[in-house]
């Protein structure tokens, strides 16, 4: 078909896949992921590029991975009684992690099988 008849379907198809959280580019409030867990920074001698991004929205965390870097494990928890636990294959580039949106401190941990951890905090 010409091209003019195909752009308004590939118009509504762009505007279907942007209203789908794992499709949109702004999902909410960046969320930091720094290196590191609670005994302190990765080993690396020189500062580290860290692979993910999270965005936190009311009722999820959309976490996203630069690369295949394999499974990682992804743990929510809360003050407000949100515990989550996840295998993450980072081939697949995004996750949405389900939250209550309560108020409380909220931690995502994230640990690859390399054993790196990143991880984030936010209050909501």
């Amino acid at each position: 078909p010409p091209r003019s008849t195909l752009f308004p379907y590939t118009t509504l198809f762009r505007s279907v896949l942007l209203s789908i959280p794992g499709y949109s580019q702004n999902y909410g409030a960046p969320l930091p992921i720094v290196s590191g867990n609670d005994n302190g920074s990765n080993e690396n001698r020189s500062p580290e590029q860290v692979p993910f991004r999270a965005y936190v929205l009311d009722s999820y965390v959309v976490l996203s991975c630069a690369s295949s870097i394999g499974n990682a494990v992804v743990t929510l928890t809360s003050t407000a009684g949100d515990d989550y636990e996840t295998v993450f294959n980072t081939a697949y580039g995004t996750i949405i992690i389900p939250i209550s949106g309560n108020s409380g401190s909220y931690r995502l941990d994230i640990v690859l099988p390399s054993g790196a951890a990143y991880y984030g905090e936010f209050v909501l």
